[in-house]
């Protein structure tokens, strides 16, 4: 867990501020509850053992989380980042974000327009005990006509199960008030029912060019972020 990473992006005027971190990534795992997968050898593994009187825990151990950034009224100070669980809940999704008809313009963000800022922010990785992966991280670039955000959940269970939830958020420069649109798509591919080999299995890039879609909407930021 990479508990002091963040990404703080605020708004000088207003001070409404998107925040980024592990914490809250994790609180959305917690929440969501979602069934444990299996792996591919458990029933072999299950055969082979006396597992009589054993007290079987479950939970997702995957630790797929729906979580897409969290909203505060002001920015947290450098003595809340410095210490994880600072940083307080945030603002419910339903006082902040709309769904919409309109969509992140990806023709603007694929013009080759010089990139003033970049970073990649890990948040959290866990290698699921050489049964896969699970990891989510966050990519921030600033173009001179936008900025872009994408936090990512990956995970692959080995034989079994891909899962990727992207969430885009993307607002551009000269409109005459802000708008930020945040998308969210999930998707899921059952490993055990079809053959996938090589790249995608390693690369959620190409492997998101493969995955059905189960989720897929737009949504626009609500508060007012004034002129």
């Amino acid at each position: 867990i990479h508990g002091h990473n963040a990404i703080v992006l605020t708004h000088e005027s207003t001070g409404k501020t998107l925040y980024i971190d592990a914490y809250h990534a994790l609180q959305g795992w917690l929440v969501e509850g979602a069934p444990p997968v299996v792996v591919a050898n458990a029933k072999k593994w299950q055969h082979s053992h006396d597992l009589e009187g054993v007290q079987r825990i479950e939970y997702d151990w995957t630790y797929s989380t729906s979580y897409h950034g969290t909203v505060l009224d002001t920015p947290p100070t450098m003595s809340s980042l410095n210490e994880v669980c600072e940083v307080g809940p945030g603002r419910a999704d339903a006082e902040c974000w709309k769904p919409t008809e309109e969509q992140i313009d990806r023709a603007s963000l694929s013009k080759p327009d010089p990139i003033l800022m970049f970073d990649e922010v890990d948040l959290f990785e866990s290698e699921l005990d050489d049964n896969g992966i699970a990891r989510m991280y966050a990519k921030v670039r600033v173009m001179p006509t936008s900025w872009f955000v994408l936090l990512r959940f990956w995970l692959r269970v080995d034989g079994v199960l891909l899962r990727l939830r992207d969430t885009r958020i993307y607002c551009p420069f000269g409109a005459p008030s802000p708008t930020v649109l945040r998308e969210v798509c999930h998707q899921e591919l059952n490993l055990q029912d079809c053959k996938l080999e090589g790249e995608p299995l390693k690369n959620p890039d190409i492997a998101q060019q493969m995955i059905p879609s189960q989720k897929l909407y737009t949504e626009r930021f609500l508060v007012d972020l004034g002129p």
